[in-house]
């Protein structure tokens, strides 16, 4: 889940660059745009995504301890 959102922030802006360029590819020279966008929508999707991962990771730290743990004599 959070390796998804953090590709989809990555996927957006890279569709969001590629639409402006394509809709601006026909105006003369000195008159395409190519923009990149990076607002509070792409930086709450980043931490959720972000935060996600991290306990994530820490679950799975806890699930090997706890194994480790069972077999322990």
């Amino acid at each position: 889940m959070g390796l998804a959102l953090l590709a989809w922030v990555i996927v957006g802006i890279i569709s969001d660059t590629l639409l402006s360029l394509t809709l601006t590819i026909q105006n003369p020279v000195g008159e395409r745009l190519l923009t990149i966008g990076f607002g509070s929508n792409e930086m709450t999707t980043l931490i959720t995504g972000s935060v996600i991962l991290v306990i994530s990771w820490v679950m799975k730290e806890a699930v090997e301890m706890k194994h480790e743990q069972e077999y322990t004599v």
